[in-house]
């Protein structure tokens, strides 16, 4: 494999897309939030008059795509076509630099695959000046369990075994910074595929600690009856944990429409109906920043160690402040990006009630015995 680098102003480190450094002082989340301007794989081939103009050409491209799919990325469908599109110079003064890999080139001919970064200040003061709401934060590390079942079994889809049919998806490129199992006997063991079909969610945020996130999805599509055409039926279904992001549907094969292309349409359309609704949980207008003020019931000691770990990592939170500790009630302040929901979730998840007070705030009460509610897929 042939790769190369090109950085651009003072962008220097080697071996990594050298993000996390210039963010703010926790490194994990900053690299979470590093990782969602960065755009993975984007194929390109080009012609030009020479070798060197077609790589040019191929680069352009490219940077034009990875442009597209960030703004898919970080923006709402209905708000995209309120950006205004950027000149090819601006295009290049919003990049932080690219990689390049699988580099082939003969006369007049390039072809490659490039990952690109873009510098995320600059992206959010152009969005800004569009006055558009956009994401600043991922939903962090997620791991993402995609099988496909038929009449042979069930197959889970691995970085080992099936990365080429996966890229296709735009897994990488998501909102949910994905990451799918590699498919070691250590990743077999840690979450096996009778757990998987049984929408362990519990053993699914485990596996997903290990890559230090807090959050897996479960995609399962399962092979329906053909139609007297041959044609084949898929019904899917997806949900997230635990933010509990729900859905379900059918796609059909189309005439001349191989498998695996339908396959990818489906699992492209899952993860797109999961960016979707994701996003109306991470949106924020302008990037502004959101505090709230939480009254906790806590009359017993371990209640407010609780609730702070019920919240910890989730990526829109930015701040957690603890305003007063005492009986029968404690006080803290969440600064946070988007919408609460995401949050109210998490708590609810840990065993909190939570509802609005009269004073425009909080207030949230750990349940007797509590214990995670984590529901299985298809359940009531």
């Amino acid at each position: 494999m042939v790769r190369s680098w090109v950085f651009l102003g003072c962008w220097l480190l080697i071996g990594v897309l050298p993000m996390s450094a210039v963010y703010a002082q926790d490194q994990g989340q900053a690299q979470e939030l590093a990782d969602l301007f960065v755009i993975y794989d984007v194929a390109e081939e080009a012609i030009g008059s020479s070798a060197l103009a077609a790589r040019q050409n191929a680069v352009d491209e490219a940077i034009n795509q990875a442009y597209d799919i960030l703004i898919n990325r970080i923006v709402a469908p209905e708000a995209r076509s309120s950006i205004r599109r950027p000149t090819a110079t601006e295009l290049q003064r919003l990049l932080r630099g690219f990689e390049v890999e699988d580099e082939r080139s003969s006369d007049g001919r390039y072809a490659a695959r490039f990952h690109i970064a873009f510098d995320d200040d600059l992206m959010v003061d152009w969005l800004q000046a569009s006055k558009v709401p956009f994401v600043m934060r991922g939903l962090g590390a997620t791991m993402l369990y995609m099988v496909w079942t038929d009449d042979t079994g069930s197959h889970l889809y691995t970085e080992a075994s099936d990365k080429l049919e996966m890229a296709a998806t735009g897994w990488r490129n998501r909102i949910g910074l994905y990451r799918i199992p590699f498919g070691t006997l250590k990743d077999r063991l840690a979450m096996p595929i009778s757990r998987i079909l049984a929408s362990d969610s519990l053993g699914a945020l485990a596996h997903a600690d290990t890559i230090r996130g807090n959050r897996a999805v479960f995609i399962f599509a399962s092979e329906m009856d053909h139609d007297p055409s041959g044609l084949k039926a898929v019904a899917y279904r997806y949900q997230s944990v635990p933010d509990d992001v729900i859905g379900e549907f059918v796609i059909r094969q189309l005439p001349g429409e191989e498998l695996k292309a339908m396959k990818t349409r489906a699992f492209r359309r899952a993860l797109d109906r999961l960016d979707d609704q994701s996003m109306a949980l991470l949106q924020v207008g302008q990037g502004q920043e959101v505090l709230a003020e939480i009254r906790i019931d806590t009359l017993d000691i371990g209640t407010l160690p609780t609730f702070r770990q019920a919240i910890s990592g989730l990526p829109m939170i930015d701040e957690f402040k603890i305003l007063s500790v005492g009986l029968p009630v404690s006080v803290v302040e969440i600064e946070y990006s988007g919408r609460i929901t995401l949050i109210i979730k998490a708590l609810d998840q840990a065993g909190f009630d939570v509802w609005p007070s009269v004073d425009g705030g909080y207030r949230a009460k750990l349940r007797p015995a509590a214990v995670p509610r984590v529901r299985a897929v298809g359940s009531q």
